[in-house]
């Protein structure tokens, strides 16, 4: 894709590697000197170039490199991307839409992005075990590494654990993943999965234990404030975890259960400055009026 549109493509920082499900490779680097993304023009925006296709009809991933510039809010099952640029929201509650539907809703807290470390990182608990966890949309589905499953208690021939097929990422090799119960899976007080069952595989991408894919951001609607340092999250509902699989499961295999300790927003979050400063969010811009915030639709394609 860079060839076709013509980008000047150079050698990435020496040591730079890219690994996810499937191995690692050593991307190149491409700049492009304008990139629009719903009628908004960002300058000078690098990619990396490499590894397996994006898939999907896709020529790429956005990764945080570049979000990291805006809030995020991923609404997936309505089919939308927005990106908000605040104006002195750092200390308010920002699931805006919670002070509507009282939602009951999860708040976690995420790593600081850094040139070294792009990445939505934050961590979660598999059967009381805290593992960090990397929020991937561009993942396609969820990902528990074999270690850190080991680490809780399961194994691929613990009682219940059946073959998933195989699975890749950014490496070009397919591996084997496993679908596999757990007791339960939670994010710090907020949402847990009782009798969980989760995909596992040999993932080895060192800054994280699982990759938190595309199947949880469809199944919830999220608010990433990378100037907060925190994930807002509430669930949607139907499946969390996209586990289609071969064969059946173990029948002794428990049902899984949902459960969301009920948050309500601060109150004072209803104040309306809330509504006056931080949900006119604006956008990177480069000259002329911004609209209050860059929507991003796509498509959704059924999963099937």
């Amino acid at each position: 894709m860079a060839e076709e549109l013509k980008l000047k493509v150079g050698p990435a920082p020496y040591g730079l590697t890219v690994r996810g499900v499937g191995g690692s490779t050593v991307p190149s680097v491409a700049t492009a000197k304008v990139f629009t993304i719903a009628n908004v023009d960002v300058p000078n925006v690098e990619f990396l170039v490499g590894g397996s296709e994006a898939g999907g009809g896709s020529s790429g991933l956005l990764g945080q490199n570049f979000l990291v510039n805006w809030n995020v809010e991923y609404d997936l099952a309505k089919g939308a991307i927005r990106l908000f640029r605040d104006t002195d929201c750092s200390k308010q509650f920002l699931a805006y839409w919670v002070l509507q539907t009282q939602q009951p809703y999860t708040v976690t807290n995420i790593e600081k992005v850094s040139p070294r470390y792009p990445h939505a990182i934050g961590h979660a608990y598999i059967n009381g075990q805290k593992i960090s966890v990397m929020f991937d949309s561009g993942a396609y589905q969820s990902v528990l590494s074999l270690k850190a499953a080991a680490r809780a208690g399961v194994k691929v021939d613990s009682p219940g654990v059946i073959e998933g097929g195989l699975t890749g990422g950014s490496g070009r090799n397919m591996v084997m993943s496993y679908i596999a119960p757990f007791a339960s899976f939670k994010f710090a007080d907020g949402e847990e999965i009782k009798n969980a069952r989760l995909r596992v595989a040999d993932l080895d991408i060192g800054i994280a234990e699982m990759l938190i894919g595309a199947d949880f951001f469809l199944s919830h609607r999220i608010f990433i404030a990378n100037n907060q340092g925190k994930l807002y999250f509430t669930y949607n509902g139907g499946p969390v975890f996209d586990l289609r699989a071969t064969s059946k499961p173990a029948a002794s295999i428990g049902r899984p259960m949902l459960q969301r300790k009920h948050q309500t927003p601060n109150r004072k979050s209803r104040h309306p400055s809330l509504h006056r400063i931080c949900l006119r969010m604006r956008p990177l811009w480069r000259g002329g009026a911004a609209p209050p915030r860059v929507e991003a639709t796509m498509s959704t394609r059924s999963r099937t």
